[in-house]
């Protein structure tokens, strides 16, 4: 059996042991600490490396976008004002030449005005010679009738000619 002496001296070897083995530990939890430190730094600068330049990449990006967009607003918007006139030339040119297919020319605007002269003409001298005549449509097909003065003699050669009365 060992003795009381031993069984100390063992203890105290055991526990110096056990104290170096902690320090140990306690250094190299210590180190690990330190290089995850700097671990940790390293990863935070490369991050921000790599999110800096993707920015700075993202930012140039916009910018070529944004040129790109306004350039083809300017084209839109020059095809627009194209298109636009265009429309409005063809709808013009369509509205006059609709024009000039249905209204008379001035020729034949000028030989209406004369017969409507002759015309009127006519029409005052009957007035004076007092033709105030009763005309209206007659019968299903719309034939013009005219009052007659039956007390009136028949004229022509087959006597189908009558004075018309005058109102």
């Amino acid at each position: 059996m060992p003795s009381p002496d031993d069984a100390s001296l063992k203890l105290g070897l055991l526990m110096e042991a056990a104290e170096r083995h902690q320090r140990l530990a306690e250094q190299s939890l210590e180190g690990l600490q330190g290089q995850l430190r700097e671990i940790d730094g390293a990863i935070r600068e490369e991050v921000q490396r790599v999110l800096q330049s993707e920015l700075l990449a993202l930012s140039t990006e916009s910018h070529r976008t944004g040129e790109a967009l306004r350039a083809l607003r300017e084209s839109l918007r020059l095809r627009v004002v194209a298109w636009t006139l265009l429309a409005t030339g063809c709808s013009s040119a369509l509205a006059l030449g609709t024009l000039a297919w249905i209204l008379p020319s001035r020729s034949e605007v000028d030989a209406l005005r004369l017969r409507r002269d002759a015309l009127a003409a006519s029409i005052v001298a009957l007035e004076r010679r007092g033709a105030h005549l009763d005309i209206r449509p007659c019968g299903s097909g719309g034939a013009l009738c005219v009052r007659i003065d039956r007390k009136a003699p028949a004229y022509g050669a087959d006597g189908d000619y009558r004075v018309a009365r005058s109102d």
